[in-house]
Parts: C-alpha cells; structure tokens; sequence
C-alpha cells in the first residue's frame, strides 16, 4: 500500500487509529505501507509520515510540522478537566511515537513541541542545527517517484515504488 500524503494534520485520535491499522497489517498480513509526503505533512500528518511500516519518504522540498496538541474545548469547568487530561495522554502517545521511529527520546519532543516546530525534508531526514533527528528510514527523492508496473493488468490499480537518484547518506526502511 502507498499512502501519498500532502495535508496540513488533522484529529489526532483518528492518526492513531490509523497507525494501529498499518501496524496490523504489517503484523498480522505482511503488508508493508509506504508513506511518500509530497508537499507538507504537518501536525498529525507528520506522525502518520513518521510511522509508516514501509518505505518512508519526502520529495525534497516537502514541509514538515509538529507541534503540542491542541484542543478547542469549553463547557463545564469538570468536563474542559477531563478533556485536559485525555489531551496530555494523547500528547503522550504521540511523543513515545515519534521517539520509537527517530532518534530522539519523548522529552526532545515535549520540548521541541511547545510550538510549531518546522523541519525541511532534509532537516527531518538529518536533523537541524546539529540535532539529529533522523526520522528512521526517511528517504528524500529528487524525481517522480510512483510510476505503473508495466506488467500490471489494465484491472490492476497497484504501483511499485522507484527512487531514482537518492543522494548519498540516505536509507530506505
């Protein structure tokens, strides 16, 4: 499966539900998801970017976001509580995501996520400022990257990835 992805994020629940599915697949079919950002993958999207079971990879002028969760709730005090505390967890789980698949502990999250923090596809691939955050087997591509299997039926909807001209350094996973 080959997720090509340009948004801005979205709901946070519904990423991880996601990544859970992807993970299932891989885990229980041996199906591989690539995930190929071809814009920006911001906020939830850049988690999604992140977690992807097969080949992950950004064009090389592609932008990369993550920041603290966020919430828009009101109403009773007790209620706008709970909802603070089901946002830290989710906060949480997205943390020790992104720890397990760069190479950065939950804490440089938390810290780096107090706003929005902008990374190049470069910089997501090799870090900023000498930080290395090497997203795991993040790849950057120069050219287009899905092209038909010319031996696929003209039923057939499946594509095989190719990364031509990858610069040296970097790693497919």
């Amino acid at each position: 499966i080959t997720l090509l992805l340009n948004s801005p994020g979205g709901d946070v629940v519904e990423t991880l539900a996601l990544i859970d599915y992807i993970r299932t697949l891989k885990d229980n079919e041996d199906i591989s998801t690539n995930i190929v950002c071809r814009g920006s993958a911001m906020s939830a999207a850049a988690l999604l970017l992140s977690c992807g079971t097969g080949l992950r990879a950004a064009s090389k002028h592609s932008k990369v976001m993550v920041h603290q969760l966020s919430t828009m709730n009101f109403g009773k005090l007790e209620d706008i509580k709970s909802n603070a505390k089901f946002a830290e967890q989710l906060e949480d789980d997205c943390n020790t995501l992104m720890a397990e698949v760069t190479k950065k502990d939950k804490e440089f999250w938390k810290e780096n996520q107090r706003s929005d923090y902008f990374l190049s596809a470069n910089e997501a691939l090799s870090g900023t400022g000498g930080e290395n955050i090497g997203v795991r087997g993040l790849s950057i591509f120069d050219h287009e990257i899905l092209v038909a299997d010319e031996n696929i039926t003209p039923s057939d909807t499946s594509f095989k990835v190719k990364l031509p001209n990858l610069p040296s350094g970097t790693s497919v996973g």
